[in-house]
């Protein structure tokens, strides 16, 4: 081989032929060199040769490129897999060992997370603000966790800062994080002065009368006094008390709260009672027995509560009204649509036959009285002109005779009624019925002949 004159290599990277590491710990970063020249003279010309090459960087590394193996000129190297740093690669012909030196910074893209917090105090109830904010250009994921459930997520960046309000005092957790861990976390704490009054107001309304309340609970830490717009109603109540009030008219009810840590801040709950229907109310007309017979009646009469209603008698009976009854106790139990119940007993009593005659016909005796022969003479005193009927029964009920469509006047009248023979001596009774149904029995002693 002649003699080199000279040695040339020459080795360059040019600007963008790489990239830095997305994070300071990251090993994601690369760049490429370019080997321009590398040739030796021999006196009249340049003759190409070749060169190896070696790089050095970062925790210790230094290694022979390729394995140590020479290269063309024109040939292009690769570094990848570099974590942050400097790095010098330097090339070496293998004529002559001329060298040429190259430097390349490996950066880093994104810095770790990293926020700075403060925040003001919650006061009488007003938020407090968490201010957060970075030195960092590249945006970071915020999320903010707090007393009772409370969370926030966001974002931040060093153009703005972050402000957060926050409900109540007590302890947040920041937490930011982006492509480069490991995350940021500081726990900051917001202080709370004056206790706002809490309240809660519930209304019970009863399904079976018009009446119904409202029941207050003091949810705070200090005494309160509560008031009730357009009311004289005042009352302080302690942390923690319950307190009824009745209501007696259905309305939209506001309450109001105040205490002394913080007078300016009261605390209001409406509440809208809708009332039900006044209670069940059972009213009854009745009519007494006459002499033993089973001709009274009960008629109830049901207002208010919730119709429509069901009725049920001791009896059985599931009709308001009850007819054909003997004399003793009734009892009747009504049911609203929303199950309230109302109870009423009623007595029905057996009147005295002559009475009722004279109620509801007109005033009775007989000539003669004991009756012998065959015949009742009835002196009638009709109070109206109307259509009787007339029935004879013995002393064991058993109707003997029937006279029907017996027409009096008003004032007196004999009537007479006929009696078959044969009859023992004894009790006898006269049934006296008007066409409307209303009369009685009259007893009467007959003597046989």
């Amino acid at each position: 081989m002649p003699e080199a004159f000279s040695q040339n290599v020459y080795i360059s990277v040019e600007n963008g032929l790489g990239s830095d590491a997305t994070c300071a710990n990251s090993s994601n970063g690369y760049f490429y060199a370019i080997l321009y020249s590398c040739n030796y003279y021999d006196g009249s010309q340049n003759v190409p040769t070749t060169a190896t090459c070696h790089i050095d960087g970062p925790n210790g590394l230094s290694l022979d490129y390729g394995g140590g193996a020479s290269y063309p000129q024109g040939t292009t190297f690769s570094f990848t897999g570099l974590v942050p740093g400097l790095y010098t690669v330097t090339c070496t012909s293998t004529i002559g060992g001329n060298q040429s030196v190259i430097t390349r910074n490996i950066g880093h893209l994104v810095e770790v997370p990293n926020v700075t917090t403060s925040a003001t105090s919650v006061i009488c109830g007003t938020p407090a603000t968490i201010t957060l904010s970075t030195s960092i250009y590249y945006l970071q994921d915020i999320a903010i966790t707090g007393p009772n459930g409370y969370t926030f997520n966001g974002v931040i960046n060093n153009n703005n800062d972050l402000l957060v309000d926050v409900p109540t005092g007590g302890s947040y957790t920041v937490t930011a994080t982006n492509d480069c861990p490991p995350a940021f976390t500081a726990v900051v704490t917001v202080n709370s002065t004056g206790d706002v009054p809490t309240f809660s107001a519930t209304a019970y309304v009863s399904d079976c009368n018009a009446g119904g309340s409202i029941t207050i609970v003091n949810t705070g830490t200090t005494s309160e006094t509560i008031t009730v717009s357009g009311t004289s109603f005042n009352q302080t109540i302690t942390p923690g008390q319950v307190l009824d009030t009745p209501i007696m008219q259905s309305g939209n009810y506001t309450f109001t709260a105040t205490n002394s840590s913080c007078p300016n801040n009261p605390a209001t709950v409406s509440v809208n009672v809708t009332l039900g229907n006044p209670e069940l109310v059972i009213t009854e007309t009745h009519e007494n027995t006459s002499s033993g017979f089973n001709n009274g009646s009960i008629i109830l009469s049901v207002a208010n509560g919730n119709p429509p209603y069901t009725c049920l008698w001791n009896t059985g009976s599931t009709d308001l009204d009850i007819v054909n009854i003997v004399a003793g106790t009734y009892t009747a139990t009504v049911t609203d649509s929303k199950g309230c119940t109302k109870t009423i007993t009623i007595t029905v009593t057996n009147s005295t036959g002559i009475n009722d005659i004279a109620n509801a016909i007109g005033n009775l005796s007989f000539a003669p009285n004991p009756v012998t022969g065959r015949e009742v003479v009835m002196n009638l005193d009709a109070t109206t002109n109307q259509t009787i009927s007339i029935a004879v029964f013995n002393n064991m009920g058993q109707e003997i005779s029937r006279q029907a469509n017996v027409l009096v006047t008003q004032g007196q009248n004999k009537i007479r009624v006929s009696l078959q023979s044969g009859l023992a001596s004894g009790i006898y009774s006269l049934r006296i019925m008007n066409d409307q149904g209303k009369g009685g029995l009259a007893p009467f002693m007959y003597i046989a002949e």
